[in-house]
């Protein structure tokens, strides 16, 4: 089952900046929980008050759901006032979307399959964020985000044929701030 061909349109206003008044304060464009074998394709998901994707696990009562054999392609995710997605899910594909011009991180993955080929420009954030060792992250293209372009919070990931650039636009300082692009953060110390 999916969704082909939509526009899923929020309530959110034209103005980007952060701390503005918006016409809707919270919604998801689409929100997976616990789903499996998905597929979202050729779907615009713009102007909601929180992230435009968001998918993860789910307790029905019995243990936690995860998502997983997701099939995510063609689509865009844009100007929505939190992520542009945030993907907790296995075995799954990512592959030929647009993720620009949200609020913050642009795409956010823990526990992910194959991200190829997208196109991840112009978050206020964070261009990419993986926190697992599954994600496989080929030919994207990742620059003009506010922050770091990518950044990996766990060992494993495999990053082949990127380009990331001309990230941390907004000029940041300290040890995240370096606008080559892939930010390793360091392990937890707790």
């Amino acid at each position: 089952s999916g969704i082909r061909h939509m526009v899923v349109h929020g309530l959110r206003s034209e103005d980007q900046v952060t701390g503005s008044t918006d016409l809707n304060s919270s919604g998801y464009g689409i929100y997976l929980q616990g789903a499996r074998y998905i597929r979202l394709d050729s779907v615009l998901v713009t102007k909601w008050a929180q992230d435009g994707l968001r998918c993860e696990s789910y307790d029905y009562g019995t243990g936690a759901l995860s998502c997983n054999n997701l099939d995510i392609r063609g689509n865009a995710f844009l100007s929505n006032a939190g992520r542009g997605c945030l993907l907790t899910a296995g075995d799954s594909i990512f592959t030929s979307n647009q993720v620009g011009y949200n609020k913050s991180t642009g795409l956010s993955l823990a526990g992910f399959g194959v991200c190829s080929n997208n196109l991840i420009w112009n978050n206020q954030g964070d261009g990419v964020t993986m926190s697992s060792s599954q994600p496989i992250f080929v030919s994207n293209k990742v620059y003009d985000n506010a922050d770091s372009g990518v950044v990996l919070s766990s060992g494993g990931c495999t990053i082949v044929g990127c380009n990331i650039l001309r990230n941390n636009t907004a000029g940041n300082t300290g040890i995240a701030a370096d606008p080559s692009g892939i930010y390793i953060a360091p392990p937890d110390t707790e």
